[in-house]
Parts: C-alpha cells; structure tokens; sequence
C-alpha cells in the first residue's frame, strides 16, 4: 500500500526505513523524501510511528504488516 502517493513511497518502505533506524517523521522524510506537503501522508506516517511499528524496531523483533 501506498502511503505517500506523491512521492510513491510504500507502508513497506516506511517499515524497513524503521527498521534501519529512522524513529521520528523527519528521519523518514530524510531517508524516503515523504511528506511533502502536498497530501495527508504526514497523519498517516504519525499513525504509523505511534503504532506498534515503532515498538518493534526497539525491541529488534520482525515489524507487524499494517495491511488491511
């Protein structure tokens, strides 16, 4: 799935970015170029990072597959 269509960026993407360590939004925009300003992948990259996503990348355990 897409999160950032602009930038043609996937929930994957988002997930090893985390995974190789990117933490906070601007991490991930740095890494990925996401959240532009043009749609609303800014809320759902938050949404992302506040979910058990980001929990796994602390504790080193496979990241969840947010897919719905």
């Amino acid at each position: 799935m897409y999160v950032c269509i602009c930038g043609r960026i996937s929930e994957s993407s988002i997930r090893e970015a985390v995974h190789s360590g990117a933490e906070t939004l601007e991490s991930i925009r740095e890494r990925l170029g996401a959240c532009s300003g043009r749609g609303r992948c800014e809320e759902v990259l938050r949404e992302l990072l506040e979910s058990p996503l980001a929990a796994c990348h602390c504790q080193n355990q496979l990241l969840p597959d947010h897919r719905t």
